[in-house]
């Protein structure tokens, strides 16, 4: 079992736009995982069309 930590950032319209996550083992307290302010790229047809892609 780990303790996790998650933060997010929100769009207009509530779409996730930055993200940071933490995993630390209980037992030592060492980090194991460790995401911070990460951009996170819609794909939705929607979005690319946006895009231009």
């Amino acid at each position: 079992m780990f303790q996790v930590a998650v933060a997010r950032v929100l769009a207009v319209g509530g779409r996730v736009r930055r993200l940071s996550v933490g995993l630390r083992c209980p037992v030592d307290g060492a980090p194991l995982l460790h995401l911070d302010n990460v951009r996170v790229v819609a794909t939705t047809g929607e979005d690319e069309a946006r895009r231009g892609d």
